[in-house]
């Protein structure tokens, strides 16, 4: 059984390190960092550069794969009835 620390931290990166809150429409960027699509989206209109906030590559296309998985994973978690996955 995973402790309450553990679910914690497991928790804590089921969110985007843009906005804090959990994943909503979850993308990965090529250097394999993962945003909210609008978040990471509104954060290169603002820069005005294609730069990842974690890592801080530029990219020279806005090339963004969807996480299915991590927002089945964010869904999941933030709506406890849907299942418990640990």
């Amino acid at each position: 059984m995973a402790s309450e620390l553990q679910v914690q931290r497991l928790n804590e990166e089921l969110n985007c390190p843009i906005c804090l809150d959990s994943y909503n429409d979850p993308v990965s960027l090529e250097c394999g960092h993962n945003f909210c699509r609008s978040c990471i989206t509104r954060s290169w209109e603002t820069q005005g550069e294609n730069i990842c906030p974690e890592c801080r590559k530029v990219f020279a296309n806005r090339n963004l794969r969807p996480s299915y998985a991590l927002g089945n994973l964010a869904q999941k978690s933030a709506d406890p009835s849907q299942g418990r996955f640990c």
